[in-house]
């Protein structure tokens, strides 16, 4: 799992696709109230991942409880997932996390 500061999005010449960083952005797969999930493939391998985009100031403004909120209990998860590597749990490949933008991205 490696971790990534560094945020580019670019529009690809040939095909029209959006691209951040290196991952083409295939097709949207679902939508929920915190994140959207998208198909990409790696530009340098070919290989499929599911890329999950979650806006962080969206996150900070869902309050949970008095004192926290859903931003500090999604840093919690990827802190646990980091950690983690077992056939039944799903493997987080790369967190690309710029401090100046607004979106955190999982490649899962």
């Amino acid at each position: 799992m490696r971790s990534t500061t560094t945020y580019r999005k670019k529009k690809n010449k040939a095909d029209g696709n959006q691209q951040i960083n290196q991952y083409k952005i295939i097709k949207t797969l679902g939508k929920g109230s915190y994140a959207t999930v998208k198909l990409v493939q790696d530009a340098t391998t070919d290989e499929y991942f599911a890329m999950k985009a979650m806006n962080k100031k969206d996150l900070t403004k869902q309050k949970i409880g008095k004192s926290s909120n859903a931003y500090m209990y999604v840093k919690e998860e990827l802190k646990v997932l980091q950690k983690l590597e077992h056939p039944n749990i799903i493997y987080l490949h790369e967190i690309i996390d710029d401090p100046s933008k607004d979106y955190l991205y999982l490649i899962t």
